[in-house]
């Protein structure tokens, strides 16, 4: 038996709600992300377990249905998220990286004399 994270009372290791006063016993972020319209392969629902343990789930949807599904501790979830990071270009950076062209471009062109000098 374990206690209710909000009130204190008994409950069973398999409640996710408290039956004395109906608190969530486990906290976690939930999102869904759609799979490559092109592709049609189902869909990738992401849980944050927030309290112990903590970890991250993953799992498959196809047709209202989960197919299979992972659970990441917290280490690899990390890495999971730094993998992804790299190999996807920011839209900050890109937003930066153009503005900074333009910034040189104009630069550029006042250094030249074709350009107005601010």
């Amino acid at each position: 038996m374990r206690r209710c994270v909000q009130c204190s009372s008994e409950l069973a290791e398999e409640f996710r709600f408290c039956p004395h006063c109906g608190a969530a016993q486990r906290r976690k972020v939930v999102e869904y992300f759609r799979g490559h319209a092109e592709i049609d392969d189902g869909g990738l629902r992401v849980s944050a377990y927030l309290t112990s343990p903590r970890h991250l789930r993953m799992s498959i949807w196809r047709d209202e249905r989960a197919e299979a599904a992972i659970s990441l501790d917290p280490d690899e979830a990390h890495r999971l998220g730094r993998f992804l990071l790299a190999i996807t270009p920011r839209r900050d950076a890109l937003r930066v990286r153009e503005s900074v062209r333009r910034s040189a471009q104009a630069l550029r062109e006042v250094l030249s004399g074709r350009g107005r000098a601010m």
